[in-house]
């Protein structure tokens, strides 16, 4: 497994392919009713990338994309600095507990520290306790954050 920092020229067809299944299928396995939509992640990270934004993949060895993380860095005004922001954070369920996760993490937040960033914001759903349990060795909890459906 290695980590891939993605430029816009790379978010061919192919790869969106590759994220919408990832991602639909790590919503469904989670029982979660939200739908990945190739549509509005273009309209959104394709301005960002190589800007504020970034996405990173997991690829294993045969090429195929098995974990994405996407984020950027803004300056949070009631803390008074920069932060790097996780956007999406998913991994194949079959690879998760491998490290792959972890990987894409490392990556993403010494992105965001090359960035100016100098905290990183890491959320997670509630129900995924050993990911919760991970990032507390490293991360501190932050407040709690609540989600409604519109």
């Amino acid at each position: 497994m290695f980590i891939w920092e993605a430029n816009k020229e790379d978010l061919d067809e192919g790869v969106l392919a590759e994220i919408e299944a990832l991602m639909n299928a790590g919503f469904a396995a989670e029982g979660d009713d939200c739908r990945f939509s190739v549509t509005s992640f273009l309209d959104f990270w394709s301005p960002r990338i190589g800007f504020n934004g970034a996405i990173f993949f997991l690829i294993d060895p045969s090429g195929a994309i098995r974990g994405i993380i996407t984020g950027l860095v803004a300056n949070n005004f009631t803390i008074g600095e920069n932060q790097a922001v996780i956007a999406n954070w998913r991994v194949d369920p079959a690879l998760r507990g491998t490290g792959g996760g972890y990987g894409l993490l490392d990556a993403f937040e010494r992105w965001g520290a090359g960035q100016g960033a100098r905290t990183v914001l890491a959320h997670c759903s509630v129900s995924d306790e050993k990911t919760i349990k991970n990032l507390a060795r490293n991360h501190r909890p932050k407040g709690v954050m609540f989600t409604r459906v519109l």
